[in-house]
């Protein structure tokens, strides 16, 4: 059994993950997005919106409150208040559920923020704050937030946290601000709060150091009972704890029932990746396509042994991604099993003798080697066409790289454009580079690892305002 009690999933990336560098949602963004995650996410959602004290941040946070209530979607949330009276009064306005008032408490940001304001100074500030909202304004939910806790001392921490239950504080949110704690020390700083207070304390953890999921399920662990997250873990620097991957933790480790819809996960995901341009890498541990392909031979092999035997996999993975509507992968390359050849001519219901599947296997190895990558579908079908003279066209679920040159009218909004093409390509599972350019062609689009390209072209195609456009099928990157 698991000590572990999540009360509350915290996204974060309509708020820090704004704070990602090269990052602006558009008002409908934000709103379609915290949409997505009322959905997706479920009644564990706290929806952290933003800002609303400054006034270019406003329009967004107010647009995606009134399309939610419009849509009648009832959530949790929360906008984002210095400790300063004005800004209290902003965010109520706002209408949003509830509120958090961070302010530091550490020598640098007192020093460096507030011209050398004292700890005490600090004190009464929470106290006056948090009281205001949760007394006077009456907000639903007022949470504070000790800005930078993994640089003061526990005897500032417990008297910050003792403060703001005191003035009727919800929830206390101690953030590694700097992302520069690990598990052992957090596990012992939290413990003695939950155990000093009895009150809810939530985490908001940076990955500066590549840590922040497992300083999550530490604080968890020691008795923290909410977490923060973002879509692809974006926040300010590398961001925080990525939703996706603490949901798969939490479920496949520790049996934890969140509630969440894994179905909605990866489109939620595509879409993020479509607005910020930023798209989910290869390597990201669970979405990222090389976390479900097998390169190595001997992995290949066990695999499709095990899946041939019992249609399931459990030799080298940890994860299921069918329940993310995904599915596994294999390398055509110079490690490659002839258990894959197999199954490629078994797609194409061809039957050879073993030496023949030896003979292309051999091919497949000895042509990765010589490139010194991977092999492009069509450049497989070729050593098949030649070993079983007979043409194999490329199928379109193949995964395909290509490069495609478009011309647009002059006066087309480019970026409305952009975004149209990012959506369609990552609502198809690929991924693309977007490039202006000077001379006869006006962009290029690098579409990567996409299925159903013949799809996603005639897509684009249909854009309205792009004049010409001329696609070429990528063999290899050097």
């Amino acid at each position: 059994m698991t000590n572990i009690q999540i009360n509350r999933i915290l996204d974060s990336t309509l708020r820090e993950g704004e704070q990602t560098p090269n990052v602006y949602f558009t008002p409908e963004e934000k709103a379609n997005i915290a949409k997505m995650l009322i959905e997706t996410i479920g009644q564990k959602l706290y929806l952290e919106l933003g800002i609303v004290y400054n006034d270019f941040y406003r329009q967004g946070v107010e647009y995606t409150l009134r399309y939610l209530d419009e849509l009648g979607l009832k959530a949790n949330t929360l906008v984002h208040s210095r400790a300063i009276k004005e800004d209290i009064d902003i965010s109520f306005k706002s209408g949003s559920w509830g509120v958090v008032i961070y302010l530091p408490g550490s020598d640098t940001h007192l020093k460096y923020k507030f011209k050398n304001k004292s700890f005490d100074w600090v004190l009464k500030t929470i106290n006056h704050t948090v009281t205001y909202a949760k007394e006077e304004l009456g907000f639903n939910f007022v949470a504070y937030t000790l800005e930078d806790a993994t640089s003061i001392s526990l005897d500032r921490i417990l008297k910050a946290a003792d403060t703001a239950f005191s003035a009727g504080a919800d929830v206390v949110r101690l953030p590694d601000t700097k992302g520069q704690t690990e598990p052992w020390s957090l596990y012992e700083m939290i413990q003695t709060v939950v155990d000093h207070t009895g009150g809810e304390i939530d985490l908001h953890l940076h990955n500066d150091l590549g840590l922040a999921i497992a300083n999550s399920i530490a604080g968890l662990k020691a008795g923290a009972t909410g977490v923060h997250t973002s879509i692809k873990g974006l926040g300010e620097r590398v961001g925080i704890t990525d939703l996706v991957t603490f949901i798969e933790v939490l479920e496949n480790l520790y049996s934890i029932k969140t509630g969440v819809n894994f179905k909605k996960l990866y489109p939620l995901y595509q879409y993020v990746s479509a607005c910020t341009g930023m798209p989910i890498a290869k390597d990201h541990p669970v979405l990222g396509i090389n976390a479900r392909t097998h390169k190595a031979g001997v992995h290949q092999q066990a695999v499709l042994n095990e899946l041939e035997t019992t249609g399931k996999v459990h030799t080298y993975e940890t994860i299921d991604f069918s329940k993310y509507s995904l599915q596994r992968e294999f390398e055509f390359g110079a490690m490659q099993s002839k258990e894959l050849t197999k199954l490629y001519l078994k797609r194409m219901n061809v039957k050879i003798s073993e030496n023949e599947i030896q003979t292309i296997t051999e091919s497949v190895r000895q042509m990765s080697m010589d490139i010194g990558r991977p092999l492009a579908p069509i450049e497989v079908n070729q050593i098949f066409e030649d070993a079983l003279g007979k043409e194999i066209p490329v199928k379109t679920k193949d995964i395909v790289n290509v490069l495609v040159e478009l011309n647009v009218n002059t006066n087309i909004d480019e970026t409305v454009l952009i975004k149209k093409i990012r959506q369609i390509v990552t609502s198809n599972s690929a991924h693309c580079d977007i490039l202006e350019v000077t001379g006869q062609t006006d962009f290029f689009i690098y579409i990567k690892n996409a299925r159903n390209i013949n799809k996603i072209i005639s897509d684009i195609e249909h854009i309205s305002g792009i004049s010409d456009s001329r696609v070429n099928v990528v063999l290899g990157e050097y």
